[in-house]
């Protein structure tokens, strides 16, 4: 391409990104994700975070993760050590069609966000009978 062509592109012809900026600290939060035969559980560590401060959305097999802190609760903070930075959390993993999508649950409790994500009934295990 030559230097006019790439002039006369337009923003809407670019493939769209979901990319942002913002004048707050984002953090990945860790998650510890656990399997039995009916589904998976996953364990959002997000330290500081309120139950109201969550949110949790699925759109388009995306599950997004958010936790926001109330950041005028730590205006005086001065730790002398620290485990953790102070921010709000954001994670977004892709579910597959083995998820029973309708019946996803979400708990906080202490910081930790609890999701229930239930198996497909396709893909759980079953006993076939032997006649």
């Amino acid at each position: 391409m030559t230097k006019q062509e790439l002039e006369i592109k337009r923003k809407n012809e670019l493939e769209k990104k979901n990319e942002y900026t913002r004048a707050e600290k984002i953090f990945t939060p860790d998650v510890d994700i656990y399997e039995n035969d009916d589904a998976l559980m996953m364990e959002v560590e997000m330290p500081g975070v309120k139950k109201g401060s969550v949110e949790v959305n699925l759109d388009n097999n995306m599950l997004s993760l958010r936790g926001k802190i109330e950041t005028s609760e730590y205006a005086d903070y001065r730790p002398l050590y620290g485990e953790y930075n102070i921010g709000h959390y954001e994670r977004v993993f892709e579910l597959g069609e083995k998820i029973n999508q309708e019946k996803i649950k979400a708990n906080m409790e202490d910081g930790v966000l609890y999701l229930t994500i239930p198996k497909a009934e396709k893909v759980k295990p079953r006993l076939i009978e032997v006649r």
